[in-house]
C-alpha cells in the first residue's frame, strides 16, 4: 500500500480511512463480478470491471493491484484471454494482500454496507464536487467523475441523492458520459 498516494486522493486521514472502509465493504462483490465476467468470457464486462478496479485501487494507494488491473483491462480490450488467464492468479493474490493491509489500517468493518461515514457534507463542498464531476464528464474523464461521486457518497446524504449519484457513478464507470451528464441535471442543489 502506498499511503502517500492514498492520502493524495483522499485529502486527509479521516477521508482516507473512510475510503478504505468502503473498499472492504464492497471488495467481495467486486471480486465476484470480475470472476463472473472472466468465466463468461465477457470481454466488455471484464474491461469495465478492470477499469473500475484500477481506479479504485489507485485511489486507496494499492498501486500494484491497480497496475495488474490496468494490464488486465488492456488484455480484455484486446480480447487476449491467454494474458487474462495468466494475470488472474497474481491479481487474486495481490488483492488478498491489499485487503489484509487495509484491515491492518481500519480494523474490522461491518459486513453491512454503510450509507456514509456518519458525517454531513457541507453545501459548498457538495456544490464544488458536483461541479468537478460535471467537468470530468464533459472532458470524458471517467475516473475523475467516479472519484467525485464516491467522495460525496462517503457522506450522510438523502437516499434520493444517494440513488442518483450511484446511477451517475455507474454510467461514468461504463463510459456513458452523455447519460451521466443527463443524470446530473436531476441532482438537487443541496445534498
Amino acid at each position: 500500500m502506498n499511503y502517500d498516494n492514498g492520502m493524495k486522493y483522499a485529502g486527509d486521514d479521516e477521508m482516507y480511512k473512510a475510503d478504505l472502509k468502503l473498499w472492504l465493504r464492497y471488495t467481495q462483490d467486486r471480486k465476484n463480478e470480475i470472476r463472473e465476467a472472466y468465466d463468461n468470457k465477457d470481454a466488455k464486462r471484464c474491461r469495465i470491471e478492470m477499469h473500475s478496479l484500477k481506479s479504485n485501487a489507485k485511489r486507496i494507494g494499492a498501486d500494484e493491484l491497480s497496475n495488474l488491473a490496468y494490464k488486465m483491462e488492456k488484455a480484455a480490450a484486446d480480447g487476449d484471454w491467454m494474458s487474462l488467464g495468466k494475470l488472474m492468479q497474481p491479481l487474486t493474490e495481490e488483492w488478498e494482500v491489499t485487503d489484509e493491509e487495509v484491515l491492518n489500517i481500519t480494523g474490522p468493518v461491518s459486513e453491512t454496507p454503510a450509507q456514509s461515514n456518519g458525517t454531513y457534507i457541507t453545501a459548498d463542498m457538495y456544490s464544488e464536487t458536483v461541479r468537478q464531476m460535471k467537468d470530468c464528464l464533459i472532458s470524458y474523464d471517467s475516473d475523475g467523475a467516479v472519484d467525485a461521486a464516491n467522495m460525496i457518497l462517503g457522506y450522510e446524504i438523502s437516499p434520493d441523492v444517494r440513488d442518483k449519484l450511484i446511477r451517475i457513478r455507474n454510467a461514468a464507470d461504463d463510459f456513458d458520459y452523455r447519460g451521466a451528464l443527463t443524470l446530473t441535471a436531476a441532482l438537487p442543489s443541496h445534498p
